[in-house]
């Protein structure tokens, strides 16, 4: 991991910035929509035109509203916006996973609401990943696969544990649950994931034979006989590393989660490390964009929750 540190935004720093929940919605609106605010409808890009009334957006000129959070992990909510950031913030400043109890008595809410806040968090993360090509022509990226095995069967449904594969590079990692080692499963997320003419370097499972073909230079190493780095310097260091961190986060967090919510877990950690890695600010990476999210992966027992304890 590179020696850099990403510092964190103070508590003051926030405030200054974010004093009342207008700043706060009014920043979700510009990152959104641009910071013209131009009326999706009548094109009107003054600023004044735009009038801010609770969390709409609404045109003088033709009266059109606009939801500032619909589509967003903050839809639904009847918590100030506020709230979701200070969160985000705490999350961003604190190097272990916050626990729901740690939650639910910091912001007076229900167990339920907090982990429903949590949970939105971790799919805004996973949103905030999507998307990211790592490699490039000539550029080197590792790649590798291993088993996690505290990891509870969903609903007690099935066999604990999971598989997941990593890739590696100097931009960062991207992780994903995978079901079965095959070839088709790998090369499908290669394919996606991996920038054509990347340099490739695995270890010897057969599924990863003819990367060649698919216009990567792949590079081979034999693990069985500790060969981590090959005479031309090519290594899969990075990745073993980044497993070793994800195992010890998980260990000394005592996190056990099911299956179905592992992913936003492996959203979170990978988010923090690639921060971490590039020296960037956590919580200015995570209120930088605010893709539309998919809350319907949310379990079910909290689809309908109690805000205020």
């Amino acid at each position: 991991m590179s020696a850099r540190r990403a510092s964190g935004t103070s508590l003051a720093a926030f405030r200054d910035e974010f004093p009342t929940e207008a700043d706060v919605l009014m920043h979700v609106a510009r990152t959104r929509f641009g910071k013209d605010l131009a009326c999706r409808w009548c094109l009107t890009a003054d600023q004044a035109g735009q009038m801010l009334k609770g969390r709409l957006l609404i045109c003088r000129d033709c009266g059109a509203r606009t939801s500032i959070i619909a589509g967003t992990l903050f839809s639904n909510t009847k918590l100030p916006v506020s709230s979701w950031f200070y969160l985000m913030l705490i999350i961003n400043n604190e190097v272990r996973t916050l626990p729901v109890s740690f939650v639910s008595r910091h912001l007076g809410i229900s167990r339920q609401a907090a982990f429903r806040m949590l949970g939105c968090i971790r799919i805004h993360l996973e949103a905030l990943l999507e998307g990211r090509v790592l490699g490039g022509a000539d550029r080197i990226v590792q790649v590798d696969e291993t088993w996690i095995p505290a990891i509870k069967a969903t609903r007690g449904i099935g066999p604990t544990g999971v598989m997941v594969f990593g890739i590696y590079s100097c931009e960062g990692v991207y992780t994903k649950i995978i079901a079965h080692r095959t070839r088709e499963q790998l090369f499908s997320l290669i394919l996606t994931y991996v920038h054509p003419e990347t340099i490739i370097v695995t270890d010897q499972l057969r599924s990863y034979r003819g990367l060649s073909r698919l216009g990567f230079r792949h590079v081979s190493l034999n693990h069985s006989r500790r060969e981590y780095v090959n005479a031309d310097g090519f290594s899969s260091i990075g990745i073993e590393g980044y497993w070793d961190n994800l195992k010890y986060a998980l260990a000394s967090n005592n996190i056990t989660p099911e299956r179905e919510h592992f992913p936003r877990y492996l959203a979170e950690h990978a988010f923090q490390y690639n921060c971490r890695k590039r020296g960037l600010e956590p919580f200015r990476e995570m209120i930088a964009r605010f893709p539309v999210v998919d809350l319907r992966k949310l379990p079910p027992s909290v689809k309908n929750f109690k805000e205020v304890s």
